[in-house]
């Protein structure tokens, strides 16, 4: 597994933040409280869950984010899958999102990660400096030894701890030669117990009469209850037989109904027979239907006439021609309006430019054009420009007279320069009078802090002072009461010295410094208001700026539009020359073309396209009329050639001609098509003729077949056998049912032969005898059931009496808990041993390959000074380069240290084929000098592990860019 991706939507102080992490190796680098540990538990938790609430590990839950969780985009076995796990239940609501679009649960995630748990996975793949500190402490050889093998074989301290755990139990419960464990001070109180009933039973020998009795009476009931079990069973039995006497009877006399020759018939025999009567009746009713059919049909085909072929002939390869000659009359008639409607168009067109004949010498090539567009492309472009100008101009204009009117306001309202610049003056004391307010403020929390500490310190002396006074009087007068009088006054005097320094040590506080301060902000509030009432400072003054920075503004603002409203003229007056000279080119080229006065100079470019509109349609119209005399002289021709073919008329109108010759065609058509279909009726019929008789013939045999089956002369003796068979099968079908009926019932061939034989009367007697045998039995169970109550009443009361029902009931109690705790105990060597069996199967697989590993990688990190690693009854140890073996605890620490975490890689590259996890590392280097960092981490680079994320606040600067992240505190 390759962790692609980080995005982490919320997750203590993580919020909406995403990592690309697609790298073998990579170095995630932070300050103090920059978020290191916060991502390595946010990967622990979007792959084993959030922590509960009640774990000591915290869950992170972020307090401004909206969502907490966030997803990881890893890729298993060569597929990419994001992991999204977000608030939910107690360890959040997880889905797997597939390549395909597809979604996976919580049990498929476990499942491609072999069912490995948080714990383990800490353990093995996710280490740091505690780690490596633990091997610093004062182990004893044997705790260094479990340590290393936990390292390499293990991956964790679990084993250990329950191993320990166990013992510890089993220690508590019992030893060998214990005094103070439970089971051993138990058996001992058992003994003691045991020996006291058996002197009391052997003292009391008519409780052991009762005993005897009721054990005998205990007997004897067993006895009878397996009696009256039996008698019950059978009773049960008799009734059971009896319920289903009447079945057992009626299957008896279907047996011998049965037992003859079975009936046979058709299957299906009255539905195939009805059925082919049905046919057979339906197939006559078609034969006679189609007969009469049939002789219709033959009276409408001898009814058709038809014309002579060749006249048909003729008038088809005439009619062949319809088209062509139907739209030549069509064209024709459209020359013609055609022609008469660009004779209308032409003179439209001569009207609009003036003429009344085409004129040859007219200049309207594309030159000409051309050049009447560019000068109205110029007319209309400077027209466009004054008009611009002209707006331009006069929007200048008002806003000069909106600018004046602003100047004007404004004026009117601003203060003079003389109570603005006393606003100045009056702005900087406040700003004195504020800072001198706010040193005042600082000075005095100062000073009462100071003040305040000097009075403790002064109580404490005092209180001090005071007890050296009381405990020197007190020697004093014990002295002076002793009498010993040097003593009592050198005590006195020592006593007296202290007062003394009280009285010295007193002072006054001072707090006349402040008054200066007070009396200098007190002046500076004089002075701003005497210039407040003065001046009459209340207006604003920032408002006052704004102000004089308007006028000023307003006054640029003038003289800037006075400049561009100059600037307009001018351009104005060169447009107007220009837009002069370009008008008399106009005019100069509308008469050369000949157009009319009242024309309009703007509508030049469409008259030049009128004009050449004019000289085309002209021409246009030359081209149609020689085309109109062409297509007269092609149909006369046709008609001509039309009336020759059929001879018997003559057309002069092809309406006419066409219409009677389709008629004709279509009549003799539609006559032979309806002879071709009464044919095909004809045939059809036949046909079908022959088929119904053919089938008539069939039912018949069918039905003879029927009746020979059977060796039937008639329907109604047909009938009347399929009837027997019905009984017969129904009968059979009884039999049948009775048979699994009673075989359910357990009861087989003979015990129903047997029953047959019995009458009802019979089998009702024989219950009654059984039902009085079994009340027999009973009232001697109630019997010896009370003789046995009166038997255990007098034994209670002899036990009772005595100390022997105590004892016993105190020594069954005891005896349970000891057997409990017994049981307790064998569990737990169980446990013990099971645990045991697997640590030593996991060391005998895994640790040989592991130490191989180790061996190679701690020669690596120690640079070959340390040259194998070995493993034995004794433990581990290593091989020094002069040949040396040291056991672990006796190298320095950093090599404990490099043997450890040669030990841990080994393992994870062990279990590669079965947890194929990256590897976190928390700073674990940390302790490591340059030299040996260096030989680490060139040998995390250059090893191929699936990932390895490397987190750290000492950022290695010789790892690429592209394979360190930064997190921001």
């Amino acid at each position: 597994m390759r962790i692609k991706q980080l995005e982490v939507y919320g997750y203590g102080k993580l919020e909406s933040k995403r990592f690309n992490i697609d790298d073998g190796f990579i170095q995630i680098y932070g300050e103090n409280e920059a978020g290191k540990s916060t991502l390595q538990n946010f990967i622990h938790s979007i792959l084993f869950g959030f922590p509960a609430k009640n774990e000591v590990e915290p869950r992170m839950e972020p307090r401004l984010a909206n969502k907490y969780g966030g997803k990881l985009i890893v890729d298993i076995d060569g597929q990419t899958v994001e992991i999204e796990r977000v608030k939910g239940k107690s360890q959040g609501d997880v889905v797997i999102y597939l390549e395909d679009g597809t979604t996976r649960d919580e049990a498929w995630l476990n499942k491609k990660m072999n069912f490995i748990n948080k714990r383990t996975f800490q353990g093995i793949f996710s280490f740091n400096v505690l780690g490596l500190q633990d091997i610093h402490k004062n182990m004893s050889e044997e705790r260094l030894q479990n340590y290393l093998l936990q390292a390499g074989a293990l991956g964790s301290t679990e084993y250990s701890v329950m191993l320990d755990k166990l013992q510890q139990e089993k220690d508590r419960l019992y030893k060998k030669q214990g005094v103070k464990p439970i089971l051993n001070q138990q058996i001992e109180e058992l003994q003691e117990m045991e020996s006291t009933v058996r002197q009391l039973e052997s003292s009391e020998s008519d409780y052991h009469q009762y005993i005897y009795e009721r054990d005998r009476l205990n007997k004897q009931l067993s006895e009878q209850r397996e009696i009256y079990n039996q008698m019950d069973q059978l009773y049960k039995h008799k009734l059971h037989e009896k319920q289903y006497h009447k079945e057992i009877k009626e299957w008896s006399e279907l047996e011998t109904l049965l037992d003859i020759e079975p009936i046979t018939f058709p299957e299906k025999g009255i539905e195939r027979y009805e059925l082919s009567k049905q046919q057979l009746t339906q197939a006559k009713k078609d034969r006679e239907m189609r007969q009469s059919k049939l002789n219709v049909l033959e009276q409408e085909f001898n009814r058709i006439e038809l014309d002579d072929d060749d006249y048909i002939q003729s008038a088809r390869s005439v009619v062949k021609n319809e088209g062509e000659v139907l739209t030549l009359e069509a064209d024709y008639r459209h020359l013609k309006s055609q022609i008469k409607e660009n004779q209308k168009h032409l003179n439209r067109l001569m009207m609009d430019v003036g003429w009344n004949s085409v004129p040859e010498d007219i200049d309207d090539s594309n030159m000409m054009r051309e050049r009447i567009i560019q000068l109205l492309q110029q007319r209309k472009s400077s027209m466009q420009e004054i008009n611009l100008i002209e707006r331009d101009m006069k929007s200048l204009e008002e806003d000069n007279e909106l600018l004046k009117s602003q100047y004007d306001k404004i004026t009117s309202d601003i203060v003079s320069d003389e109570a603005l610049q006393k606003a100045y003056e009056l702005k900087d004391k406040h700003i004195e009078m504020n800072e001198k307010k706010n040193m005042f403020n600082v000075i005095k929390a100062e000073y009462e802090e100071g003040i305040e500490n000097q009075r403790k310190s002064r109580k404490k002396y005092n209180i001090t002072m005071i007890i050296f006074t009381v405990v020197f009087l007190a020697l004093s007068i014990y002295f002076f009461t002793i009498p010993n009088f040097m003593f009592a006054i050198i005590f006195l005097v020592i006593a007296i010295l202290p007062i003394v320094m009280l009285i010295l040590n007193r002072s006054d506080e001072d707090s006349k410094f402040t008054e200066e301060y007070e009396q200098q902000i007190e002046r500076l509030k004089q002075e701003i208001d005497e210039m407040i009432e003065k001046y009459g400072l209340t207006f604003d003054l920032f408002e006052e700026e704004a102000k004089r920075d308007n006028l000023k503004r307003i006054s640029e603002q003038q003289s800037s539009n006075e400049r561009k409203y100059r600037l307009l003229e001018q351009e104005e007056q060169k447009i107007d020359a220009a837009l002069d000279q370009t008008n008399q080119s106009l005019f100069e080229i509308k008469d050369a073309l000949k157009i009319d006065d009242a024309a309009e100079i703007d509508q030049l470019d469409g008259l030049i396209d009128e004009i050449r509109s004019i000289r085309f349609v002209n021409e246009e119209i030359k081209d149609l009329n020689e085309e109109l005399t062409l297509m007269k002289q092609k149909m006369a021709g046709f008609y001509e050639e039309a009336n020759k073919l059929l001879q018997s008329n003559v057309y002069t109108e092809s309406k006419y001609m066409f219409k009677d010759l389709n008629e004709r065609i279509q009549r003799q058509e539609v006559g032979k098509h309806q002879q071709q279909q009464l044919s095909d009726q004809l045939e059809l019929l036949q046909s079908e003729i022959k088929t119904l008789e053919h089938q008539i013939d069939e039912s018949n045999e069918h039905i003879e077949s029927l009746f020979d089956y059977v060796d039937a002369d008639d329907e109604e003796e047909y009938y009347s056998l399929y009837n027997a068979y019905n009984t017969y099968e129904q009968r059979k079908s009884k039999y049948k049912s009775l048979s699994e009926q009673l075989d359910n019932e357990n009861f087989d061939y003979y015990t129903r032969k047997h029953l047959t034989t019995i009458s009802d009367h019979d089998m009702n007697e024989e219950i009654a005898h059984l039902e009085l045998q079994r009340n027999e039995v009973m009232q001697m169970i109630e019997d010896i059931q009370m003789d046995l109550s009166d038997v255990k009443a007098t034994i209670k009361k002899y036990e009772e009496n005595g100390e022997l029902s105590k004892l016993r009931h105190q020594f069954e109690i005891k005896k349970a808990k000891f057997q409990s705790l017994a049981h307790d105990y064998m569990s737990l060597s169980y446990l013990q041993t099971l645990i045991d069996t697997h640590i030593q199967q996991i060391k005998d697989e895994r640790l040989p390959h592991v130490i191989g590993d180790a061996t190679e990688i701690f020669k690596t990190l120690t640079e070959h000074r340390y040259t194998n690693v070995y493993y034995n009854e004794e433990g581990i140890s290593v091989k020094h380069e002069n040949g040396q073996q040291f056991h672990p605890i006796e190298v320095s620490q950093s090599t404990k240290e490099l043997l450890y975490i040669a030990l841990r890689f080994a393992l994870i590259k062990s279990l590669k084929n079965y947890y194929n996890f990256p590897v976190i590392i928390d700073d674990a280097f940390v302790h490591f000098d340059k030299h040996r960092k260096k030989l680490i981490m060139r040998y995390l680079l250059n090893e191929p592990f699936e990932q390895i994320l490397y987190f750290t606040c000492n950022q290695d600067l010789t790892i690429p860019k592209s394979q360190t992240i930064v997190l921001e505190s």
